[in-house]
């Protein structure tokens, strides 16, 4: 699973990754992996995460990845499981920063009057 998030990091073409139900353990190792995808590639915005094994504390990093390096990721889904509230809700502020932040600068792309 580090390969393929290592190899996706490159892939610039890649706006979602469905990674679900891998049964993947957080360890150190993949949660560096998870991070530097989410740094690098700067077009990738959703990742799919469920039915894996993230902890508190691997939420407690992505999330702090979402608020400094990756404020481009608008949607990191994550197993219903998740133990501590405040830990998750932390996680859903800075998703919803990013896609606040995403949504700034896209008005007036609608289509030009005819004169």
């Amino acid at each position: 699973m580090r390969r393929v998030l290592l190899g996706t990091s490159i892939a610039k073409s890649l706006k979602k990754i469905y990674l679900a139900d891998n049964q993947f353990n957080d360890d150190d190792a993949m949660i560096k992996a998870i991070e530097f995808c989410m740094v690098k590639n700067k077009t990738l915005a959703r990742y799919d995460f469920k039915y894996n094994n993230i902890t508190d504390r691997a939420l407690e990093k992505v999330t702090n990845c979402l608020m400094t390096d990756a404020q481009h990721v608008q949607q990191f889904e994550v197993p219903p499981r998740i133990v501590n509230k405040d830990i998750f809700d932390n996680f859903e502020k800075a998703l919803d920063a990013n896609r606040k932040a995403g949504k700034k600068g896209k008005k007036g792309k609608g289509k030009k009057k005819k004169k």
